[in-house]
């Protein structure tokens, strides 16, 4: 009899963990599966020159595929899109491919002493759930 009924009080806590780890994968487990559309930037070089703040970082691109790059910067408690041109010559927010990659890039400063200037990307993700799944991400941020 005792066997029993510690028999059932063992199935009924195994059916509690389980319960309580099928709700917590359930809310959590997307946000562990997300797509990146890259990892591991590493800045190598900010650099001014003629009125341009200088870029080069290094990154692995993943997945996702570029929709836009935005530099953003801030001075004064208000934010500006600013110019930014590529020093490789590709054109606009051109996709890379997947696989390690360096990212050149100019910002034009404007004649601003801004506090801070951020490079900021938007990438589609799409998902079996969300086919329509954008990303927006700050890639990398420089402060005066």
């Amino acid at each position: 009899m005792m066997s029993i009924l510690l028999r059932d009080w063992v199935v009924f806590w195994i059916g509690i963990v389980a319960l309580s780890a099928s709700v917590a994968f359930s809310a959590w487990g997307p946000m562990l599966f997300e797509p990146a559309p890259y990892r591991n930037v590493e800045v190598k070089r900010w650099y001014k020159e003629n009125g341009w703040l200088y870029l080069i970082a290094n990154f692995e691109k993943l997945e996702c595929d570029i929709l836009q790059l935005r530099a953003v910067g801030g001075a004064s408690g208000a934010t500006e899109l600013l110019k930014w041109d590529d020093v490789d010559g590709l054109v606009g927010d051109e996709d890379r491919q997947a696989g390690l990659q360096t990212l050149r890039i100019r910002v034009q400063m404007a004649g601003v002493n801004w506090d801070w200037i951020e490079i900021r990307t938007t990438h589609a993700c799409p998902m079996r759930e969300n086919p329509e799944r954008k990303i927006d991400k700050v890639f990398t941020r420089w402060t005066a």
